[in-house]
């Protein structure tokens, strides 16, 4: 898993990376009381990035792109049972993951 982090306009803590055991990239913004105040997860890097890139996060500028692709190399792959347990939970990890992988490749 990797996690990179900033604070948004509204001065919320804004989480963000890749997580394959969730099936690709995710985010998370929480506020000063650390509660959670949105949370997207089994994205692409696009879908992250067009997330992050609107008008309400907007950060572009910091957004480390280069490492979010390198994330997806050097992470290691879920283990059988998180696959099972992605299963349980109605997800298909590997379809998600493969997703990820040919939105990189393009």
């Amino acid at each position: 898993m990797s996690q990179y982090r900033f604070i948004n306009n509204d001065g919320n803590l804004v989480l963000y990376g890749l997580d394959k055991p969730t099936g690709g990239y995710f985010f998370s913004e929480l506020n000063n009381d650390d509660e959670l105040v949105a949370q997207r997860s089994a994205l692409t890097l696009r879908q992250l990035i067009f997330f992050l890139s609107s008008d309400y996060y907007y950060i572009l500028e910091n957004f480390e792109i280069d490492k979010l692709e390198e994330d997806f190399e050097n992470n290691s792959e879920p283990t059988e049972l998180q696959r099972q347990i992605n299963k349980m939970f109605g997800e298909m990890l590997d379809d998600n993951l493969e997703k990820v992988k040919k939105d990189l490749n393009n």
